[in-house]
């Protein structure tokens, strides 16, 4: 029997549960994938009684990012995947608290996943990058999650840079909120989620949109589809074919000179 894409699941005290579940390619996104996340949000975003939602993983690794196998994008013509900013978009814009676990590797848009939420704890022997610039493209419809997360300085030195940091790093510029050892992920965030049941349901609801709302985390639609754009039309170009190529050989793209 094939294992799900994903887990959704709903505890008893009102708790929603988003667990990526391809641990064997370590999480990475494709477009069944990404169709299974974006549904399961909206289900919850449907359920008046869910208050809180949390986004984990199953295995080593929180998420390599996006899966770039080939036939990774899907062929159902009928049904297209949502993008990945626009899945994203649907947890940034889930009504109520929302908290990220991550564990392992957190790469590209692994990322932008987390910074969709309100609240991050990490393992400390997490790591993260941005790698996009290496492969050869502008991850333009991210950056406004990046922006938000970590601000200008870090993201064009996370971006520019597309190097590897550790969960010190993370924490430090203000990705990650909380850390905690290895193995202790549930035990750290139990505290969090109390806190957050100790809120007015309606009170937290309206606290979050008015936060949104006044530090001008809704990108306005005409603008995420211009981003949206940009990034698809860069992943067109040669050096983004060259730079997923490289990838897939495991060898160094050809713009990359001696060391």
């Amino acid at each position: 029997m094939t294992e799900p894409l994903i887990t959704a699941e709903i505890d008893a005290r009102q708790i929603a549960t988003i667990s990526l579940n391809r641990a064997e390619v370590h999480n990475a996104m494709n477009a069944p994938m990404l169709t299974a996340i974006s549904d399961a949000i909206g289900e919850f975003e449907q359920n008046p009684d869910i208050r809180v939602l949390v986004f984990r993983a199953n295995g080593k690794n929180f998420s390599a990012g996006a899966d770039m196998s080939p036939g990774s994008e899907g062929d159902d013509a009928k049904s297209p995947a949502p993008s990945l900013p626009a899945a994203i978009e649907k947890l940034a814009s889930f009504t109520r608290p929302t908290v990220a676990m991550v564990q392992g590797a957190c790469i590209g848009g692994g990322v932008a996943w987390i910074t969709a939420c309100d609240i991050v704890v990490a393992s400390d022997d997490a790591f993260f990058s941005i790698p996009e610039v290496r492969l050869g493209f502008n991850p333009a419809s991210l950056i406004p999650m990046f922006l938000n997360a970590i601000g200008t300085r870090n993201t064009l030195r996370y971006v520019l840079g597309g190097d590897k940091f550790d969960a010190g790093k993370a924490y430090e510029i203000g990705l990650v909120h909380h850390l905690c050892a290895p193995q202790s992920l549930d035990e750290t965030v139990a505290p969090i989620i109390d806190a957050l049941l100790d809120g007015g349901t309606n009170a937290l609801v309206a606290a979050k949109q008015t936060i949104l709302e006044l530090t001008g985390l809704i990108v306005p639609d005409d603008l995420a589809a211009r981003l949206n754009a940009v990034g698809e039309e860069s992943r067109a170009t040669d050096e983004a074919t060259e730079g997923r190529a490289s990838f897939r050989e495991k060898r160094p793209a050809k713009w990359v000179g001696p060391r």
